[in-house]
């Protein structure tokens, strides 16, 4: 259970916080109201996570108070504030939070910044400690590692003081000041390592400035690049003692005892003839057990017939070797040999043998970081992105089908339960999926809930429905944890290579484009691209970044349509979303609203609309109109949200607005969700009427109607439609008025369209009248003054 520290001057809105918090989990150690509270608590409970008010007007800054705890311990500190202007904001980074949040907010919204940041906090508590590790084996192993960024035509280096040491300089350092240094017949060998980006050895001479004396390196380049995809890395180590004791003393006893690094002497026949104590501590071998031993039959080879095919003369080069020791274990090398020439006698070959495995750890740590997703397993996009850049290289025929696929509503799941059950129902999936594909296929975490698998030849279309079949089989298998088995579906998107593909890219775009389909059709099903998805695809995809663009630029418009009395007066008026594209003109409720419905967006869609309700209330009782009350549509989805009660206080309070000016309207299939009941129970309690919107065509009972309590019920079109010449439509809508009138309801009858149906019910001076036939859906401006008109006319 995360601990967290609310510093917040405002006890109501710290206590409010404080309880929704501690319904979700965390422990709240404390509430502190100024600067110095803030620090004292921090220092007695040491919470996992601060949230911290910038402006503390009990006492002193949010700001210094973050600076303060950051000298006490390096813990997560999120921003709360009701301001978020530039000065603001830079003068809150100084004390380097990991988040903000603006007031008002919602609870979800609290959540997923706190856990964002607990997450975040300790993945870079882990990277620290991590680079902490590699760096101290890189200065155990006198290694100075650099790297090259083209772009800037820089060296940076780590690692030892080498830079300051021999040359005077402190990195980054200009490639041209370090070539200017570099003797001019090793000038060539620099530009080709550093510049090609191969993985080679290279011995150079670089001339010091502070000593006046030239020393020796060994240089060595990795062919891996960092995920910038230009800056290349390597490593550097002084070799001038090693090479003056070949050159200068040949193979001197004081060479074999000193040097660090292992030394053997082979002959023409190449067997060892002589091994310094360094060589055998590397080896795990005693020196007797070694001499005369075949140098070939102490390194591996790749294949058994290369064990002894490599000639004399290629020995006598600088190349990496992997040598088995005595335990059977293996340890990687650079090898470095000289041929050795005596007059008196046979030839000697002499190989320096570094043991360079701390850095092939740390190559293949940076290869696994820069090409695999860390929670999976699998690869991540940047290995996807180079093996779509270069198919040829990955696959024979430089041919794939690809496969998205997108877990069916996995958000729900981890809103439900949290993110650790969700990140552990991924891990699973993948591991399900690895068991399925061949080592040639590609299989890759695209993101989030999405995988991208790439698979390898042109398969034929039997060959890949059976695949998508194994993969929808290996899903329906319920995921089991936290004393819960939750069923999963996926939907798939299929594209295959072809002549009209252009590139990779394409078929990227194509296997997308069909996921959507598949989404689109129902879910849990997949589908094979086809030239007609694109424009549904395409349309999806507006309604989805365009409704999230509407909403954040207050696109949406809030329209009414009236409510009539059996006089022909106006009472009251449903509010309904319409959305104006200025490209696209209007767009249908029947196709956002879903999309909202489908996603999170519900819930900020819901907060603009009240926010558009209050503001329509304001103008209509500003114009001395003040017993007009307004309606507001809410879905089960948004119901079901324990926090919607309070942003509604929070949104009608901050605009002075009484709840009793709105009537909420629900649908009946909301009443059969217990926790949908409570909360439209605390929407009541606060002030709001409730409408039963659609009354006859859901699924609720007449006890449910008599235990809960409503304002309002609305009764539906289909009702209405055959009145009053079908005479078992008038029986059945009176006896559901009667009901209503009984139960103490209020009663509105939906789609009134003809002036005999409009009639009819006027000889109830009870019901309420909605329709086209009284007035469709009107701007504000237009309600208003359709209003008007209506009360001069009465007048």
């Amino acid at each position: 259970m995360s601990s967290l520290l609310i510093v917040e001057d405002e006890q109501i809105v710290a206590l409010s916080l404080k309880i929704e918090l501690e319904s979700l989990g965390y422990q709240v150690v404390g509430i502190a109201n100024n600067e110095n509270e803030a620090i004292t608590l921090f220092k007695e409970k040491q919470p996992d996570l601060v949230l911290m008010d910038i402006n503390l007007e009990s006492g002193g800054s949010g700001i210094n108070a973050a600076k303060q705890i950051n000298e006490i311990k390096n813990v997560p500190i999120i921003y709360v504030t009701a301001y978020a202007n530039d000065d603001i904001i830079a003068s809150a980074n100084t004390a380097n939070p990991i988040g903000y949040i603006v007031k008002p907010y919602n609870l979800r919204e609290v959540r997923a910044v706190i856990e964002t940041a607990l997450n975040r906090f300790k993945y870079e508590d882990e990277i620290t400690s991590s680079e902490a590790r590699l760096r101290l084996a890189i200065e155990a192993a006198n290694l100075n590692v650099w790297e090259y960024n083209p772009e800037t035509e820089h060296l940076v280096f780590t690692g030892t003081e080498m830079l300051q040491k021999y040359f005077g300089h402190l990195s980054p350092l200009p490639f041209h000041e370090f070539l200017s240094m570099v003797h001019e017949q090793d000038k060539w060998k620099v530009e080709s390592l550093l510049k090609d980006g191969q993985k080679t050895n290279y011995k150079i001479r670089i001339y010091s400035p502070l000593s006046n004396e030239q020393y020796w390196f060994e240089v060595y380049t990795s062919d891996i690049k960092l995920q910038s995809g230009e800056a290349s890395i390597g490593a550097m180590k002084d070799v001038t003692e090693t090479e003056s004791y070949i050159r200068e003393l040949k193979i001197s006893k004081s060479v074999f005892s000193h040097i660090a690094d292992g030394i053997i002497v082979l002959d023409t026949t190449g067997k060892i003839t002589k091994a310094n104590p360094a060589f055998c501590k590397l080896i795990g071998y005693q020196l007797s057990d070694i001499i005369q031993k075949d140098y070939h039959n102490i390194i591996k080879r790749e294949r058994a017939d290369e064990s002894h095919s490599i000639p004399l003369d290629e020995l006598c080069s600088q190349r990496e070797e992997t040598f088995k020791t005595a335990s059977g274990e293996l340890f990687y090398a650079l090898v470095n040999g000289r041929l050795i020439t005596h007059h008196d006698q046979n030839d000697e070959l002499v190989m320096i043998v570094t043991d360079i495995s701390e850095l092939k750890m740390a190559e293949r740590k940076l290869q696994y970081q820069a090409y695999r997703d860390e929670l999976t397993g699998m690869y991540n996009r940047t290995y996807m992105n180079r093996a779509f850049a270069n198919p040829h290289e990955f696959f024979d025929s430089g041919k794939f089908t690809l496969m998205f696929i997108d877990l069916d509503s996995f958000k729900l799941i981890n809103d439900t339960y949290g993110h650790s059950y969700g990140d552990a129902i991924l891990t699973e999936f993948a591991w399900r999926l690895k068991h399925l594909f061949r080592s040639s296929d590609i299989m890759i975490r695209h993101g989030g809930d999405e995988f991208v698998l790439m698979l390898d030849g042109q398969l034929s279309r039997q060959d890949v429905t059976r695949i998508a079949e194994s993969i929808n089989h290996a899903i329906a298998e319920p995921f089991k944890g936290q004393d819960v088995s939750i069923s999963l579906t996926c939907s798939i998107g299929i594209a295959q290579w072809d002549d009209s593909i252009k590139d990779t890219a394409d078929l990227m775009k194509r296997a997308d484009i069909a996921m959507y389909a598949a989404k689109n059709n129902g879910k849990n099903e997949f589908k094979f691209y086809q030239d007609d998805m694109g424009c549904s695809a395409q349309y999806q995809l507006f309604l989805e970044q365009g409704l999230k663009q509407a909403i954040e630029n207050d696109i949406l418009e809030l329209w009414f349509q009236p409510i009539f009395d059996h006089q022909g007066q106006i009472t009251s008026a449903e509010g309904l979303c319409r959305w104006r594209d200025k490209a696209t003109g209007f767009i249908s409720p029947s196709d956002f609203i879903p999309v909202a419905e489908a996603s999170w967006l519900i819930f900020p869609l819901g907060e603009l609309m009240l926010q558009k309700t209050c503001d329509a209330v304001r103008e209509i009782h500003g114009k001395s109109h003040k017993n007009i009350k307004l309606g507001l549509n809410l879905s089960a989805k948004q119901l079901s949200n324990p926090s919607l009660p309070t942003r509604f206080k929070e949104i009608i309070t901050s605009n002075q607005i009484a709840a009793s000016h709105i009537t909420l309207e629900i649908t009946e299939t909301a009443l059969a969700d217990s926790p949908a009941r409570e909360t439209i129970r605390q929407l009541r309690k606060i002030g709001f009427s409730i409408a039963l919107d659609d009354f006859g065509r859901g699924y609720s009972s007449l006890e449910l109607l008599q235990q809960f309590e409503l304002d309002i019920l609305k009764i539906d079109k289909v009702f209405i439609d055959g009145i009053p010449e079908d005479s078992k439509a008038k029986k059945v809508c009176e006896h559901m008025i009667n009901l209503s009138k009984s139960l103490g309801y209020k009663v509105v009858v939906e789609g009134i369209e003809s002036e005999k149906q409009s009639h009819y019910f006027a000889k109830d001076s009870e019901i309420y009248q909605q329709g086209f036939y009284h007035a469709k859906p009107l701007s504000l401006a237009s309600f208003i003054e359709l209003f008007e008109e209506r009360v001069l006319t009465f007048e």
